[in-house]
């Protein structure tokens, strides 16, 4: 890829000054699995500029270019098949997230394989990660609407994170 190229895909860059990044991944034309993307937008609207809240429509070696510079990284994204009920609110670390979190494909890797290949690379990755996963009820189908249960833990979690990034 050349230089003109890699700046037009490159995202916009945040502050410098953000130490925290509070990143929300999904897709917006499926059902539930827009969860991610529907947390960090409310938490947006609570608490305006003073977080850095960026979006990932996709995964794997692209969130390099995201998360690099920050010291606190918080990913909040759509899980199934986790064995929970529709709605629910799971937490965890990259190298312990919860049950279900992610796809593995040969294109896409773990939110803790991605951060050592960035240290790899010499790069400085954040060392305070922390993984919300709201459980979904339909991530598959096409659809502009969350399922109900969905849609009150994503403003249950926005809540709440909200909570947690307000200066003490």
């Amino acid at each position: 890829m050349n230089d003109r190229a890699a700046r037009a895909t490159a995202p916009p860059p945040l502050p410098a000054s953000c130490s925290t990044l509070v990143i929300g991944l999904g897709n917006d034309i499926l059902t539930d699995d827009r969860a991610g993307l529907a947390v960090v937008r409310r938490v947006r609207e609570l608490v305006g500029d003073a977080i850095a809240i960026t979006e990932a429509p996709f995964a794997g070696p692209d969130l390099i270019l995201l998360i690099e510079g920050h010291e606190r990284l918080i990913v909040v994204d759509a899980v199934w098949g986790a064995g929970h009920e529709p709605g629910a609110v799971l937490c965890g670390a990259a190298d312990d997230p919860p049950a279900g979190l992610g796809y593995r494909s040969p294109h896409s890797m773990a939110l803790a394989e991605l951060l050592a290949a960035g240290r790899e690379l010499g790069l400085h990755m954040p060392t305070d990660v922390t993984i919300h996963a709201v459980v979904a009820e339909d991530p598959f189908s096409f659809g502009e609407e969350m399922t109900d249960a969905v849609a009150a833990a994503v403003e249950r979690l926005a809540q709440s994170l909200r909570r947690s990034l307000q200066p003490v």
